[in-house]
């Protein structure tokens, strides 16, 4: 179960979900995660607090 536009009815739920997506993550997945959130977070920081949207 993907947990991108998912409802869960408590939060328990929610940490059921997410525990299980990354326990079923392969080292190399859970890697290219990381590294795609590095870089997200690399654009706010660059951004300075200012909003953007999308890929740039």
């Amino acid at each position: 179960m993907k947990l991108k536009e998912h409802r869960f009815v408590d939060s328990d739920k929610v940490i059921e979900s997410a525990t299980k997506q990354l326990k079923d993550l392969s080292k190399n997945g859970f890697q290219e995660c990381f590294e795609q959130f590095h870089e997200r977070w690399k654009k706010c920081v660059d951004a300075g607090g200012k909003y953007f949207e999308g890929q740039q």
